[in-house]
Parts: C-alpha cells; sequence; structure tokens
C-alpha cells in the first residue's frame, strides 16, 4: 500500500508542474499579444524651428517673416523650384519662357524685360550674408502656392500640377502605437506625431504596405494602410498658370545666313532681298568677361525689318577666343 500512495503523490505532482507551465506559457501569450507591436516609443520633431519650409515632401530651410511678409532663403528657389536662378553681385536674374527678371537686392523696384516695377517693400534681402525673395512675388512668377500652417508654423510651398490622394484616418478602436506617423515604413522606427480617428489627411506615397501621410499642418509620416481609408485624387493648381512654350515651328528646309554685327547693326533699307533665306542670324551676342557680363548689340529696327519680309531672327550668342 505504501509503494502505491508514493505513485499516486508523484503522478499528481507531475499534473501539477504540468499545469503550473501550461498556465506560464498561456500567461506569457497573453502578454506579448497585450504588448504586440513592440512598437517604438521614441519621438523625433519634425521641424526644429518655426517657419520651416516644406517643399517637394521635404523640410528644406528656414523662412524670414517680416509682419506679414514670408520670405525664403533663394538657395531654397534654386535647389527646389528653379535651378537657372542667377545670383549677380547686386541682383538675382530670373529666367521664364517669356520674362527676363532682374530683382536688384535691398530695393524695391525690379524689372520685367527691362521694364520697371515698383513695390512696397524690398523683393530680395540680404540677412547675414543670405539672399532671401519675397513669397509674393515668387508665386506671381511661378505656378507655386503657399501658406503657413495654424500651429506648426510650417511654410507650405506646393506646385501646380502635383496630385496626392485625399485619406482618412479610420473611426474604430485602435491602439495608439498603430496611429503613430513614423520616420520610415515600419513600427521600430521613432515617430513624429499621433493622428487621431477619423482625421482628414493626405496619401502622399505607398510603401510595402505602409502609406506615406501628411496632416492638414504639413507633418508627415508613415502609417499601415489598412488604418487609412483612400478615397479620390486630388490635382493642384495655382493662380499663377505655368507660362506657354514658343516653340520653333519649321515645315521646310533652314536656309540661314550670318549678318555680321561686330559694332553697329546695318541699315535696313539698304539691306538687299534674298530669295530662298528664312533665316538671318546676327552676330549680336557675346561673353564681355569672365564675370559673365555679355555684350548686347540687338537692334529692334533690324527686327522690325525681318519680320516685315518674313525672316525668322535668330541672334547668335559667342565668344571670342
Amino acid at each position: 500500500m505504501e509503494t502505491i500512495e508514493v505513485k499516486t503523490n508523484t503522478n499528481r505532482m507531475k499534473k501539477v508542474m504540468f499545469g503550473i507551465v501550461v498556465l506560464f506559457i498561456l500567461c506569457t501569450i497573453g502578454l506579448l499579444i497585450y504588448l504586440y507591436p513592440f512598437a517604438s516609443s521614441e519621438k523625433e520633431p519634425y521641424v526644429n524651428k518655426k517657419y520651416s519650409i516644406l517643399l517637394n515632401g521635404k523640410i528644406q530651410d528656414q523662412a524670414l517673416i517680416e509682419g506679414k511678409n514670408i520670405y525664403i532663403p533663394i538657395k531654397v528657389v534654386h535647389s527646389g523650384i528653379d535651378d537657372s536662378v542667377f545670383t549677380e553681385k547686386q541682383s538675382v536674374i530670373i529666367t521664364t519662357n517669356q520674362k527676363v527678371i532682374q530683382i536688384p537686392i535691398n530695393k524695391k523696384t525690379y524689372f520685367i524685360n527691362q521694364k520697371p516695377v515698383h513695390a512696397q517693400q524690398p523683393i530680395i534681402k540680404n540677412m547675414n550674408n543670405q539672399l532671401f525673395i519675397d513669397m509674393k512675388t515668387l508665386t506671381s512668377i511661378y505656378p507655386i502656392q503657399t501658406k503657413v500652417t495654424k500651429h506648426s508654423k510650417i511654410v507650405w510651398i506646393e506646385k501646380n500640377n502635383s496630385t496626392y490622394y485625399k485619406g482618412k484616418i479610420i473611426d474604430k478602436k485602435v491602439k495608439e502605437a498603430y496611429l503613430k506617423l513614423r520616420t520610415t515604413p515600419d513600427l521600430q522606427s521613432p515617430y513624429v506625431a499621433v493622428v487621431n480617428k477619423g482625421e482628414n489627411v493626405r496619401i502622399e506615397k505607398q510603401k510595402k504596405d505602409f502609406y506615406l501621410i501628411r496632416t492638414e499642418e504639413g507633418i508627415g509620416g508613415y502609417i499601415k494602410k489598412k488604418y487609412v481609408v483612400k478615397n479620390e485624387q486630388v490635382r493642384l493648381t495655382t493662380k499663377t498658370r505655368p507660362e506657354k512654350k514658343s516653340n520653333l515651328q519649321m515645315n521646310v528646309p533652314i536656309h540661314l545666313t550670318w549678318e555680321a554685327v561686330y559694332t553697329k547693326n546695318p541699315d535696313p533699307a539698304k539691306l538687299p532681298k534674298m530669295p530662298g533665306v528664312n533665316v538671318v542670324s546676327p552676330t549680336w551676342f557675346k561673353l564681355k568677361n569672365n564675370h559673365g557680363d555679355v555684350t548686347n548689340l540687338a537692334s529692334k529696327d533690324y527686327v522690325k525689318w525681318a519680320k516685315k519680309n518674313r525672316y525668322h531672327v535668330w541672334g547668335t550668342f559667342f565668344k571670342l577666343i
């Protein structure tokens, strides 16, 4: 009888230990499920400075605010809007399809195709050896628009014809970890903001099973697709429209002759008829020095004569070696 009792107690202890192990495993699994997705709780600021510039989906630099006037660095214009912007010692030159705009530094008057335009404040300002341009003037030249967000104070610049999708955060109970906008498309990266259930957002692009979204405050980050409802696409149209390009259209062979202009233009009244010629190319422009200055001998009278005789005028630019 004693032997039987020992075996019974041993079996009973094994069952108890097995139950404890099973209970421990179930508790561990439950805890893991509760704590999942092990998302990072590290937060990073999306912007470090007030009036940071948001352009092409990235924070570029910091704007200068004077009253109601917004100025942005010329280097931002050059890198994100127009890389042909040219800076001289005393002015900035902007060339579009139809205009040459010369803007003197710290002056209220600038020139469009050599005609003066007067402004209420300087268009270009030199602040601590950095050039800034007035945003209102910039939006009158380029097909862009700008706004300053209400709370984050981001200077948000958008371009004509840019697109995004309207989106909305799902209106269901979701763990906060899933509503954090991440710096990269994974849950282990730091986050920059937390969106709210039902909040309207922009969907800018998709990467893996994440959307890169942007809030109305301009804050952008990654969130899993299943927590965002994707709606219709929006194409942005700015008040200033892109200038039309003047394309050269000649459906006939080009018969060109050069007009050698070294010091002054010929008298158009003394120029002979040139049967068969359809393009005249006067040598009007040449590089003056190593500073980029150009010698200009263009003549309005010559252009009028050429158009009257149905000649195309192709001014020649050359450099003497």
